[in-house]
């Protein structure tokens, strides 16, 4: 009986063992997985409620524009511009808007000053460009237009260089092409003469097979219709062969031969060893010109990239007994002279402070950098080493609001921001702490 007893304690023993056991376990393990999970569910909470804060920014509308937030932080992340110029209203009130100050305004209202950090990446898209370049055809740029033979096999070249470094899925399709738009006005010819026996700069200056082709084509400025207030003069056609900053901006409002593409990336080149007008004295003119450049290059977000032929400044002060590679075999009036000027030397610097002003109004501090050449040979270098700088260029992410702590707990969303014009988007990625 005793041992009956025994063993019936011990059983007992046994099981109040192994339901204390139980029950310290249940206490610890659920009572650490509810509070995981009502950590996960707080934690959620949180981010739900960031993500619908900054989605209801996102679908407001701009009172100015008329356009919800999140087309114009599209719009201002593709064109790497926070102040948004659309133009005037009916009344004539100017419809502009700083996209990323309103942003930081309504991110420091829902989430508190300081206690936030977003950041948008510029879109992952194809390299695609439309190149137009403006040459002065005034006589001393004859030898530079001259070595603009090979142009369009350059353009070739990037084409396929383009392809394979940054391929897309219609691997044949072109990514470049470039137009040449030639002023005119001059009266003075070269010494060599063109593919068609002509000794005026054109566009026969071109093979004849080449002046017209897929990724190239050649034209002269009267084959657009330039507004008037982009003309040298009231005359219908182009009287001024050095105007080179209202010849880009009557390319920029009218767009190459195929018509401007909202998705390119636009680039403006100039060809000129002068000041815009000429290097003749006269500065109201020469800056009103550049400034019809600015506002149309702005228009339409293109990088302008003047290139500066050789001045001759080699031989400055004096042309007198100077070296014979200073001086520009031109043809006037039927006869052959030897082209320099005084007035050149003097213009010198004046004309790359001319250039430096027109790229500090419409490009990005690392685009502002005027392309001097030394020799005439070096053109299509030149021209080609901008559309290769612009293709491989590393365009800043936008970074708003306080760093992120490192000794926080910080929550954070991801949304997708539509890009208009080009069918594309961009991630903004929002970060927000206590």
């Amino acid at each position: 009986m005793m041992k009956g007893q025994t063993l019936e304690m011990l059983g007992f023993l046994i099981l109040s063992v192994a339901v204390i056991g139980i029950i310290i376990f249940m206490r610890t393990y659920l009572a650490g997985s509810y509070g995981k999970t009502l950590s996960s569910l707080t934690e959620r909470q949180e981010t739900e409620g960031m993500r619908s804060g900054l989605n209801t920014i996102l679908q407001t509308t701009d009172p100015k524009t008329g356009r919800k937030m999140e087309e114009l932080i599209g719009i201002g992340v593709y064109t790497e511009k926070s102040e948004l110029d659309f133009g005037r209203d009916s009344n004539g009130d100017q419809l502009k808007v700083n996209v990323f100050k309103d942003l930081e305004e309504r991110l420091d209202a829902i989430y508190g000053k300081g206690k936030w950090h977003l950041e948008l990446p510029y879109p992952d898209l194809p390299f695609y460009a439309q190149v137009v370049i403006v040459v002065d055809t005034s006589a001393s740029l004859c030898d530079d237009v001259e070595n603009m033979k090979r142009l369009p096999d350059i353009i070739n070249n990037l084409n396929e260089m383009i392809k394979q470094k940054y391929p897309i899925k219609d691997k044949d399709k072109d990514r470049i092409t470039a137009t040449v738009y030639m002023l005119s006005g001059g009266n003075a010819g070269c010494c060599e003469p063109d593919y068609d026996g002509q000794t005026y700069l054109g566009c026969s200056r071109f093979e004849a097979n080449k002046r017209e082709t897929n990724v190239f084509r050649c034209r002269s400025i009267n084959s657009l219709d330039c507004p008037r207030s982009l003309r040298p003069s009231d005359s219908l056609h182009w009287t001024n062969e050095e105007d080179w900053g209202r010849g880009l901006a009557c390319i920029a409002d009218n767009g190459p031969p195929e018509g401007w593409n909202g998705a390119s990336t636009k680039i403006g080149i100039i060809l000129s060893d002068e000041l815009s007008t000429g290097n003749e004295n006269q500065p109201e003119a020469q800056e009103a010109s550049l400034e019809s450049a600015i506002n149309y290059a702005n228009s339409i977000d293109m990088f302008v990239f003047p290139i500066k032929a050789d001045t001759g400044i080699a031989c400055c002060p004096s042309c007198s007994g100077c070296r014979s590679e200073c001086n520009i075999c031109v043809s006037y009036n039927g006869e052959q002279t030897s082209l320099f000027t005084e007035r050149t030397c003097a213009m010198d610097s004046e004309l790359i402070s001319h250039m430096e002003g027109l790229m500090a109004g419409v490009n990005p501090p690392e685009f502002r950098q005027v392309y001097e050449l030394e020799d005439s040979t070096e053109v299509t270098t030149a021209i080609s080493d901008i559309i290769k700088d612009v293709a491989e260029r590393e365009v800043p992410t936008v970074k708003l609001g306080a760093p992120i702590p490192q000794d926080r707990k910080v929550n954070t969303v991801t949304v997708t921001v539509p890009i208009p014009f080009i069918g594309g988007y961009t991630n903004l990625y929002l970060y927000q702490w206590q």
